[in-house]
Formats: C-alpha cells, structure tokens, sequence
C-alpha cells in the first residue's frame, strides 16, 4: 500500500514537472522571438519562467532518481585543514576582480563618458573599496575576538543587527547584485565564443575549424563549473591551486597585451583625453558604473573559515586578524593600479563593439589577437565561475539562517542559475547597472553595520571612515536614480520578484 502511494506522488511529480516544462518552454520562446516585448515585461515573463524553471528541475531529478543511486545526489565532505595563507587570499582577491568585467566595463565607460571621468571614477570607487576593506579587517578582528569566525561581508549585518529586515535586505540585495554580474560575464563571453571567435579563426585561416572549438571551449567551461558545483568544498587545495596558476596566467597575457597596445598607433591624442576635466556628476555617476570591477576583494571574507591561523612573511610571523585584512587591503591597492595603467593605456584608442580591446586587436592582427583572445577565454574561468558560485552562497546562506524554506540551501545553485538565464534577457549595459546598484545597496548597510559590532570600542576617525563611506555608496547609487531611473525599477522588480 505505502509503495502505491509513493508511486502514485512519483507520477503526480513527474506530470507536474511536465506541465512546467511546457510552460518554461513557452515563456522562453515568447521572450527570445518576440521583439515587440518591453525590457520590463521581459523580466516579468523572465521570473515566470525562473518559477516553472524548479518545476522542470524537480522533473529531471525524479526520473534520474530511478537511475542514478542516491549517493550520486549526496553533498561531499568539506576539507577541515585551512589553506589559505595570506598569497592564496591575496590571488583569490584579485582573481575575483580581473576578468571579463574588467576588461569591458573600463572601455566602456571611456567611451560613454571619457577618459578622465572614468580615471576619476577609479580613483574616488577605489578609495571607497579601500575604506570598506579597512573596515571589513576591524569586524572581522572584533569577530574572532568574540571567538566567531564570520564568512561573507553580509554576515557582518546579521551579527550586528540580527537575522531581521536589515540582514535579509543586505543578502538578497549582494545576491542580486552578484548574480547580474555574472549574467554579463556569461554574456561577454557567449559574445566572445558566438561572434569574435568564429571571425578571428577566419582571419588565422582555420575558419573550418571553428565549430569544433567553440564546441571544445565549451565542454571545458562546463567541466570546470561541474567541478567546482560538485568538488569545490572536498577540493579546495586544487581549486587554490587553480586559482593562483590562472590569475598569475591572466596578468602575464594582460600585460603583454598593455605592451602591444602601447607601441600601437591611437586614434587619440590620452593627454589631451587625460586632460580634459570631468564635471562632479559624470564623475559619480562613472563611479557607479565601473564599481563592480573593484568589489572583489570581498570574496576573501568569504574563504575565512578556511583561512590558516597564522603565516610567515618576511620571516614575521603574522596571524590571521592581521594577513586577512592586509589581504583585502593589497587586493584592492594593486586593482587600483592596474586598472589605472589599463584605462590610460585605452584611452588613445576608438572603443567600439561588445568586447572593445578585442575590436582593437583585431585591427592589427597577430600577436596582440592571439592575447587578446587568450585572455577573454582565461576570463571565463577568473570570474564567471568564481561569481556564479558566490551568488550561490547568498542563497544558501538565507536558507541557512532559516530566513528562506531550508531545501532552498539545497537548490541555491538552480535558483541562482534560472535567475541568471532571465537576467541574461536585459543588455549588458544595464546588467552593469543592476549589478552595481544591488552591491552598493548592500555595502551601504555592511559599512553602518560596524558602528554598531564595532560600539563602544570605535574610534572616531572609525567612524567617520563607517558613514563617508555609507554615504558615498549611497550618493553614487541615487545617481542612477537621478540619471537612469528604469535602473532602479529593475534593482527592485528583482528584489521584489525574487
């Protein structure tokens, strides 16, 4: 009797998920042929379709339930012994901020605004990326002296203020905002894999070949996602590993590329681009735009847990409530200054197309191409994949705080992935803004937050650091409100939806 009845919910499972994955197909196919859809309309029908997404997910997993054994699905074993030293944060900080966005989103801001708002920019969002690292070390040094060790910028609000409306607000916020980022990551590089590759093989001369290395350069990146889906807490010595050989990889092919580029004939005269002095409001407004490329260093607060006790450098020994901080702090000192040098380095060129550095090394051909591409294929594996799995961990660790249903932990990687594919519907211009508005709202309430973990020990000029650099988030936010409104209506409609 008891196996009929589990039988009986199996095929009402199964005729459920069949139902959804009709009406998933259908939304799908509405919102990809229909031109005459609205961008809001779109993300409407796209968190639709994210709804009868699960449903078609829970499809899948009854009928491969039958097949597969059950320790197919089992969650693998996290590695206890910490292995993070003050290198491995160091290199994790700025693989998280070198990559595709990085590479896109400074081009596009000197051409859209200019050369000097966007040096400007960098300047005024990097010292406010200093200041939030600053007060990142002083939270998680009051954390561990309270015996805690607090994983993720977010968990700084939910230890000062409790599991209530702030934290939750914060969580969702930082999730929706890594998740937009990766939405035109994955963008940037179906572009770079669909329209510049097949054109650059062409010019090589192995245009016959092209098929197969899209095909090859895809069934790589879906093994690498598997990998860290399925291995990244059991292997996290190999995916450290990983991470230091593809970042030391990423900066030898993007200064070989500023080489070429330098001894490149411009289109303009940089100093005279350089020289040209933006107005206050281009330049808050460009601060908002390319602030997501200088964020990363966040993503050490979120392998603390894994962190050793303590390094030597320079024959010193330092312990983990002074190399963690130093970490965040180097991280975003050197991205400063690479991005610096990489925008001056643009400037004298004219920067046109989806992927610009790459419109402007295939002008020239050889060398500068074959790093150019190189560089955008080795992105995917910098950041893509490091900020699919972060926007993961927000999810699931609103599950775990029992703000969101428990099985949400579970599934935080399909929602995350579903959310990304309705995303992915918008233009990458205002994934840039989404993504921007989501992590500055959040970073607003984690910068406040250490008035209050930080009480009564605080100095002043701590908190005078804490609320400019509130208030500077919030000032370069509501610049999108004034500028592009439609940006906030979107930020919401995902919050809200979501």
């Amino acid at each position: 009797m008891i196996a009929r009845v589990r039988r009986g919910f199996r095929a009402l499972y199964m005729l459920t998920g069949l139902l959804c994955l009709l009406l998933f197909g259908s939304l799908v196919s509405g919102i990809l042929f229909l031109e005459s859809i609205e961008p809001l309309s779109k993300v409407l029908l796209g968190s639709l379709a994210l709804i009868f997404g699960i449903g078609t997910a829970v499809l899948f997993r009854e009928i491969l339930s039958g097949f597969i054994p059950k320790k197919t699905f089992a969650e693998v074993s996290r590695e206890e012994e910490p292995i993070y030293g003050f290198f491995e944060l160091l290199v994790a900080g700025l693989g998280s901020t070198m990559g595709a966005s990085m590479l896109t989103v400074l081009p596009y801001a000197i051409e859209n605004f200019s050369a000097s708002a966007t040096l400007w920019a960098t300047v005024l969002s990097g010292i406010v990326s200093f200041m939030l690292a600053v007060g990142y070390g002083k939270m998680y040094k009051e954390s561990l002296e309270r015996g805690k060790v607090v994983v993720g910028g977010p968990a700084f609000v939910r230890e000062a203020f409790g599991k209530g409306a702030a934290y939750f607000i914060c969580r969702l916020s930082m999730w929706i905002g890594t998740t937009a980022l990766t939405a035109f990551n994955a963008i940037i590089f179906y572009y770079f894999l669909m329209r510049y590759l097949p054109q650059i093989m062409e010019s090589a001369g192995m245009g016959s070949l092209r098929y197969y290395a899209i095909a090859l350069i895809g069934l790589l990146f879906t093994y690498w996602l598997y990998f860290l889906l399925r291995y990244e807490s059991k292997k996290k010595r190999k995916v450290a590993k990983a991470q230091v050989i593809s970042i030391i990889a990423f900066l030898a092919l993007l200064f070989g590329t500023l080489f070429f580029f330098v001894k490149m004939p411009g289109d303009y005269s940089p100093i005279e681009r350089l020289l040209n002095l933006p107005d206050f409001s281009s330049t808050i407004f460009t601060a908002g735009y390319i602030y997501l490329v200088l964020f990363g260093f966040q993503e050490i607060q979120a392998l603390v847990a894994d962190t050793k006790r303590d390094v030597s450098i320079i024959g010193r020994k330092i312990d983990r409530s002074r190399f963690v901080p130093l970490a965040m702090e180097a991280t975003v000192i050197v991205s400063i200054g690479i991005f610096l040098i990489y925008s001056v380095v643009l400037s004298k060129f004219s920067l046109t197309g989806e992927i610009p550095p790459l419109e402007v090394a295939q002008r020239f051909g050889g060398a500068p191409l074959a790093l150019n591409s190189a560089i955008f294929m080795l992105a995917a594996v910098t950041t893509l994949t490091p900020s699919y799995l972060a926007a993961s961990r927000h999810l699931a660790e609103l599950a775990k705080d029992e703000i969101v249903p428990k099985k949400i932990a579970r599934y935080s990687w399909l929602f995350t992935l579903l959310t990304l594919f309705s995303m992915s519907l918008l233009s990458s211009e205002m994934l840039v803004e989404v993504a921007d508005a989501g992590i500055l709202f959040s970073l607003t309430i984690i910068a406040l937050s250490e008035l209050k973990l930080y009480r009564g020990k605080i100095t002043f000029l701590g908190a005078f650091r804490a609320l400019f650099t509130a208030f500077t988030c919030l000032l370069i936010l509501f610049s999108f409100y004034f500028i592009r409104p439609q940006v906030f209506i979107y930020s919401l409609s995902f919050i809200v939806l979501s």
